[in-house]
This record gives structure tokens, sequence and C-alpha cells, in this order.
């Protein structure tokens, strides 16, 4: 149920607090744990200071890779180091304030037309390259 998925975010948080994992939920390919992480420190931990504890994996990589290309979002180790040297000095505040906002509108264009096929195959790429 994974259109139930932001709202039990929400419930386990209130429950656990701002750092928690389970077993990934109903996702064919993806088999181990989870993260939901909020808490600054711990997000610095993962994502700075330890790294290369915390990897996707090949499970990840296969089943996102035609979504996601090759690049940053599926990459571990020495692979995702390039990427993410290269795409630093694109991240700003302000770039990822407009960006999430543009997001969040494709986003409500997406939910809209899914409701409007009777949650039936939609052409994403028509959507997201308007």
């Amino acid at each position: 149920h994974w259109e139930d998925w932001p709202e039990e975010c929400v419930r386990l948080s209130k429950k656990y607090g701002r750092t928690w994992g389970g077993g990934v939920p109903n996702v064919r390919g993806l088999n181990g744990m989870f993260l939901f992480v909020v808490d600054e420190k711990c997000v610095k931990h993962i994502l700075y200071d330890n790294f290369d504890n915390y990897h996707k994996g090949p499970s990840f990589r296969s089943l996102f890779r035609d979504l996601l290309g090759n690049g940053i979002f599926v990459s571990d180790g020495a692979i995702w180091q390039e990427h993410r040297k290269i795409t630093s000095n694109m991240f700003s505040r302000n770039l990822l304030r407009s960006t999430a906002e543009v997001t969040l509108s494709k986003l409500h264009q997406i939910t809209a037309l899914f409701h409007e096929n009777n949650n039936t195959t939609i052409d994403l790429q028509d959507i997201f390259f308007r």
C-alpha cells in the first residue's frame, strides 16, 4: 500500500523517533533493510563520516537502473565519489528549493493523470519533459 507510505512514515517517526528502520516492504528485488533518517547528526554520519558503510548494492542498482541510470543515485564507492565530486557544485539551497517545487508540481500532475486513467499505465516521459 504505497499510497499510505507518507502517513505511515509520520506514524512510525512519532513512535520511534527521528531515526528508525525496518525491512523493505513489498518491493521485488530489494531484500534487506531501509533506514528512515531525519536527525542531522545521523544524516552526517551516513552521508559523510561513514558513507562506505551504507551501500545500495547490486539488487538496488539492478532494480532502479532503468529509472535512475548509472549515476550518483545508484552507484556506490569510488564511482559514487566521482559522481559526487562532479555534481557537488550544482547543489545550492536555492537550487534545491526550486527543484523541490518543480518536483512537487510534477508529482501532482502524475497523481492526477494516474487517477484520470483509472490507475493504468501512463507515459512519465511525456510529463517530465513538458
